[in-house]
This record gives C-alpha cells, sequence and structure tokens, in this order.
C-alpha cells in the first residue's frame, strides 16, 4: 500500500512538472508571424521568468494564453501580429518597466 501512495504522489508530481514545463526561449516569429520581413524576435522565457515575473503576469488563467497587457484579458494574435505584439504585449509591458524598446535590434536579432 506505501509503494502504491509512493508510486501516485510521484506520477502526480511528474505529470504537474511536466505541465507547467517552461521552454528556455521562444521564436515569435515562427510561432505568430512565419511570413513576417523582421528578423525573428527570441523571446527569452527565461530571462523573464528569472527577474522574478509570475505567470499570470503575462499569460491568463488559461496557460499558454497571452494576457493583452493593456486590458488583462486575453491576446487576441489573430490580426496584425506586429500591431498585436507592439501595442498590446511586448512594448505596452516594457514601457511600464523600462525594457528595451528604443530601437528594432533589441528584439528583432
Amino acid at each position: 500500500m506505501k509503494k502504491l501512495a509512493v508510486f501516485v504522489v510521484l506520477c502526480t508530481f511528474v505529470y504537474v512538472a511536466a505541465l507547467f514545463a517552461q521552454p528556455a526561449t521562444i521564436n515569435l516569429k515562427e510561432k505568430y508571424a512565419p511570413n513576417g520581413s523582421m528578423p525573428a524576435v527570441i523571446f527569452d522565457h527565461q530571462g523573464h521568468v528569472s527577474k522574478g515575473l509570475q505567470c499570470m503576469e503575462c499569460h491568463t488563467q488559461s496557460i499558454p494564453q497571452l494576457k493583452d497587457q493593456t486590458t488583462g484579458e486575453a491576446l487576441d494574435t489573430s490580426g496584425n501580429p506586429m500591431a498585436v505584439f507592439h501595442n498590446q504585449f511586448c512594448f505596452a509591458c516594457h514601457q511600464e518597466t523600462g525594457g528595451p524598446t528604443q530601437t528594432c535590434n533589441a528584439c528583432h536579432k
């Protein structure tokens, strides 16, 4: 019985860890704008997490759904990705926190 309980706890831990595993980087061009003309933005997910950002600051309760930083609602990425990410996600947060937004090459590399 003890072995079964330990096994169930271990399986639950592995399942939860896999569910919340975070990629170190995310290629936003590949995911949201594969036909875009600018170089890819390689989002440093782990870098943002290491600065103390919590999941719900960027995501809705339905991870991986992104949160519109201007309204707090789910980010609608079906329109113009450039406008959405510049105005409602990346720039909105970076302008509030002092992150880089001065040049295109700060993010597009």
